[in-house]
């Protein structure tokens, strides 16, 4: 039976992403322009908060290191067809911490640490900011130039990405619609392995202990062994 039901209040309210579940609470995003967070004992609205254009992709949730473990909201949202901004919120009140622009359209899940936040882009690339000010990470280039720290492919990145530490060293894996899953070096950016799926993939990886699983767009599954890819 219904326990309860919660309508958003405004007519373009379409939810394209699922909600970040943390403890008591719901947080999701709309093509309506806002953040929800929602009571899930009782379906009871605590805050939304009116972002520059729609948020399409689900949102995140971090205690962040910097900000003495506050939690905050991280979510992302279309402004153009050439732009979005990137948004860190308090998740207590609602209240903005930073935005940030971001070059492209953002069509990835958000994910957070304590320190980073990570979103796939249509220029082909996964930007990362500071949790703590949105203010973008830098590495040194070949030529010992400081460049903001990225990860590339040849497509656009959609769905859920994830972090995972092996021997030590962390990984950031996605998957791309330019028909490969990849596996890139946390630290540095640089592309550690990648495995063609020879179709396109629009929805993201799941991850257990030991695999990773890929849906692909002609309807192959994959299932690769994470440490031996």
């Amino acid at each position: 039976k219904e326990v309860w039901a919660y309508k958003m209040p405004f007519p373009s309210s379409d939810i394209l992403a699922a909600g970040y579940f943390d403890n008591d609470v719901v947080f999701v995003g709309s093509s309506d322009k806002h953040v929800y967070s929602i009571d899930i004992s009782a379906g009871r609205e605590y805050w939304k908060k009116k972002l520059s254009g729609p948020v399409n992709s689900a949102v995140s949730v971090s205690k962040v290191s910097l900000k003495q473990d506050q939690k905050m909201v991280f979510a992302v949202s279309s402004e153009t067809a050439d732009e979005g901004v990137l948004v860190g919120l308090d998740a207590k009140t609602g209240e903005f911490e930073w935005q940030r622009k971001i070059r492209g359209r953002a069509f990835s899940d958000v994910l957070s640490t304590i320190s980073k936040v990570y979103v796939g882009t249509d220029q082909n690339k996964i930007i990362v900011v500071r949790a703590s000010t949105g203010l973008p990470l830098e590495v040194a280039n070949k030529d010992n130039e400081m460049v903001p720290l990225e990860y590339k492919s040849f497509g656009q990145f959609k769905g859920t990405m994830y972090l995972r530490e092996v021997d030590g060293d962390e990984y950031l894996l996605a998957s791309s619609m330019d028909q490969n899953i990849y596996c890139f070096d946390e630290k540095t950016g640089n592309k550690t392995w990648n495995f063609s799926t020879n179709s396109p993939n629009g929805n993201g990886l799941t991850i257990d202990e030991q695999n990773l699983y890929n849906s692909s767009a002609d309807g192959l599954i994959t299932s690769l062994k994470i440490n031996e890819s």
